[in-house]
């Protein structure tokens, strides 16, 4: 299972945050003209202000906190807002043109709530799909998506951690693996399993969202860097990680990979990789 965050430093860091905006915020309105706000008036106002923000982010800092506290709450959670989040459909073309050379029996890491299936729809290069997913809360999405896009190919789907896959070595054509390894608990171990299960030739398909370098961009490094006890918790144990550099070391592959900025109005998930690696034939 993946590891639970700190809750009390997720609540720390959102006390902090209450400290931080509110702070602004008086700064701010004091700095309002007396013309528009008598001194009365704007003390009135910033205090009103001040409640109604702080029950805001007090509200937030309790529902991270039991978030922070459950595993099951966290990934019944994710499921959810996972399958929100993908049907803004941001990435497809994207994600779609990576994914149009898939072929033969397919094994997708973290397929979460199905979204790749939009792309597999109209392949008939794909002769058997094998997911594997450690988050159950998943099942109903992913069986939906999956009989929206009318998928006829055979599908199976083994309900586990990618480091603790069981499968016969070289037994898989095509690897699929998108917005996964931010969340493993061992990025080295899921992408030797990835390895072990391609057939010589066969190929790996990547697409992550990675952490900035510091020297290109020290203030989205840091505001990531703030940010990630958050998304360990909303986002069910991801970070942000170098993961282009994981990728990069894998042995007996060539590799082909970009970074580029995702069309998202999110800064902090712009920066992405993506790419595939494809299997020496003679290791």
């Amino acid at each position: 299972s993946l590891t639970a965050p700190c809750p009390c430093c997720v609540l720390q860091t959102s006390l902090i945050i209450v400290i931080i905006t509110l702070s602004i915020l008086y700064l701010i309105i004091s700095s309002i003209k007396t013309k528009y706000f008598d001194g009365k008036k704007k003390n009135i106002f910033l205090g009103l202000l001040s409640i109604v923000i702080t029950l805001l982010i007090t509200g937030l800092a309790i529902f991270l906190g039991v978030l922070g506290s459950s595993q099951a709450m966290r990934s019944r959670w994710f499921a959810y807002f996972c399958m929100k989040l993908t049907k803004s459909k941001s990435l497809d073309v994207i994600t779609c043109d990576l994914l149009k050379n898939v072929h033969g029996r397919v094994l997708e890491i973290g397929p979460g709530p199905g979204a790749n299936f939009r792309c597999f729809a109209n392949n008939n290069k794909i002769t058997e799909w094998v997911g594997v997913e450690p988050n159950e809360y998943f099942k109903e999405y992913l069986y939906n998506e999956k009989a929206n896009r009318n998928i006829t190919f055979p599908t199976s789907i083994v309900w586990m951690n990618g480091e603790n896959l069981d499968i016969d070595p070289q037994s898989f054509d095509s690897v699929v693996a998108t917005h996964v390894l931010c969340s493993v608990n061992d990025v080295n171990q899921v992408l030797h399993q990835i390895k072990r299960a391609l057939k010589p030739g066969g190929v790996y398909y990547f697409l992550e969202h990675v952490i900035v370098e510091e020297s290109s961009n020290k203030y989205l490094y840091y505001y990531q860097k703030f940010l990630e006890p958050f998304l360990k918790v909303v986002a069910n144990g991801c970070k942000f990680l170098p993961l282009g550099n994981y990728i990069q070391d894998l042995k007996d592959f060539n590799i082909s990979m970009k970074s580029f900025d995702a069309p998202t109005g999110l800064s902090f998930i712009k920066p992405h990789i993506s790419g595939y690696a494809i299997k020496n034939e003679i290791e």
